[in-house]
């Protein structure tokens, strides 16, 4: 039986191209060029404009074995991806907590889903699909949800660890300056 390696030097020649090298090591055109231009994977450059990387198939291979061995913990996280990198959270679970809990004291403890959508500036939709997924405890009334309080203050503060574009503007600003609130 084949291992991969030897699958991947039937297949390709001993000299391989920066597109083969891809295919090879399943990552995208701009990832292989940030290997070869930084010294991962060790190339020739003719100095063209098209085919200008010649690679050899050993090094390719000897980069994968690594990869594996490291699980690629020698390379950079997120600059590959078209999500932003990194965000800082705006404030911790415990905090969002504390603050939801405050400003909706005066709420009913059972809310409907619109009635919760709207304090937190979702759409009907986005709460109704967090039901419907379970992510979000709900106990069907008539023909409509009624939510918990303590349940929905509890998922929105999870969810406060999420990158901040995803939240909604209204959530954002409930919970800005959470850090610095006192119990």
């Amino acid at each position: 039986m084949l291992t991969v390696y030897e699958k991947i030097r039937r297949n390709y020649p001993s000299v391989i191209s920066a597109e083969q090298l891809c295919k090879i090591c399943r990552v995208s055109k701009r990832k292989g060029k940030w290997l070869l231009e930084n010294g991962v994977i060790p190339f020739v450059d003719t100095g063209k404009q098209t085919h200008r990387y010649l690679i050899q198939l050993d090094d390719a291979i000897r980069y994968l074995k690594k990869k594996r061995r490291t699980q690629g913990a020698d390379e950079p996280r997120g600059i590959f991806s078209s999500r932003e990198p990194g965000y800082t959270p705006i404030c911790s679970p415990e905090a969002a907590r504390r603050r939801l809990t405050a400003l909706w004291a005066r709420e009913p403890d059972a809310l409907t889903f619109r009635q919760a959508a709207a304090l937190a500036g979702y759409a009907d939709g986005t709460v109704l699909r967090w039901i419907k997924k379970g992510k979000l405890l709900a106990v069907p009334y008539f023909r409509d949800y009624m939510i918990p309080k303590a349940a929905f203050i509890d998922w929105l503060a999870v969810k406060t660890q999420e990158n901040p574009k995803f939240l909604s503007r209204r959530h954002i600003e409930l919970l800005y300056g959470a850090e610095e609130a006192k119990e």
